[in-house]
């Protein structure tokens, strides 16, 4: 196991603010007004998702287009840090946020309070992994804040081979195959990586995480309990995204879950871990 989480249960603000619309007074997602608003409304724990410039640059962006949120049908990989930053990554969501930017890493990092956490995911293939291991180095002073995930099994466990001081998941997503069976969604490979589905055995899976030397899993909702409850079993990392009824993050919480990601971070805190 990596650095271990503390605070936990980890009530996690995706994307910054709230993914999309879902929360519409809340900054535009994965700028840096996001993560201001969020962390400065006590929240300890945001996520965000990164992407590398086609010169080599690691920009806080979810989408691999730029259409919904910047309103250009362009790649973001294919952009060079010059073209993203000429990108609006608030109009979408109201003429008050136009002229927001699309942030870098490095620009985002000094935000993170101390003793807070920040989830990153890496969005591209083991490509990026140069640039941010170069860029974490630098910054040894909130490591123990941060956690790495990727869809990209091939991402993440060459992010544990350079990090390993950082708890790195595994992301997965999952679909039935029948009315009995699952199936594991992921990626592998470079660029985006290609689509993987295998069937969702909780020893198999966990055979993955442990033979890359990961520390857990971030799981969609639809994750079968044979799976995340061997996980927990197992005391490994288990956060998942995105929790946001009341009843759902209840019941995770109570069964031991570390965190969930949330479009309503506010609200749930104050329902489940006020005093």
């Amino acid at each position: 196991m990596g650095t271990p989480l503390h605070n936990a249960p980890l009530l996690i603000a995706h994307r910054g603010a709230g993914a999309g619309l879902t929360n519409p007074h809340s900054p535009p997602e994965n700028t840096l007004a996001a993560f201001e608003w969020a962390y400065g409304q006590g929240i300890c724990a945001c996520e965000c998702d990164v992407q590398l410039t086609r010169d080599g640059v690691i920009v806080v962006f979810h989408d691999f287009s730029a259409q919904r949120t910047a309103g250009a049908d362009l790649h973001l990989g294919r952009l060079t840090l010059d073209e993203v930053r000429a990108l609006d990554a608030g109009l979408w969501k109201g003429e008050a946020w136009a002229g927001c930017t699309v942030p870098t890493l490095e620009e985002l990092l000094p935000i993170v309070p101390t003793g807070a956490h920040l989830l990153i995911e890496l969005k591209p293939g083991p490509q990026i992994i140069p640039s941010l291991a170069a860029i974490l180095s630098s910054q040894n002073s909130i490591v123990p804040g941060l956690i790495l995930a990727s869809f990209n099994l091939d991402t993440i466990t060459e992010a544990k081979k350079r990090l390993p001081q950082i708890p790195c998941l595994w992301v997965l997503d999952f679909e039935r195959s029948s009315q009995k069976d699952w199936v594991a969604c992921y990626r592998q490979g470079g660029v985006q990586g290609a689509a993987i589905r295998r069937p969702a055995d909780p020893e198999q899976l966990l055979s993955v995480v442990k033979s890359a030397g990961l520390d857990g899993f971030d799981f969609g909702l639809s994750c079968p309990p044979t799976v995340w409850q061997r996980a927990v079993n197992e005391d490994m990392i288990v956060i998942f995204w995105t929790v946001n009824r009341l009843d759902i993050a209840q019941r995770l919480l109570r069964s031991g879950v570390t965190g969930l990601t949330t479009d309503h971070p506010l609200a749930l805190h104050t329902l489940l871990l006020a005093p």
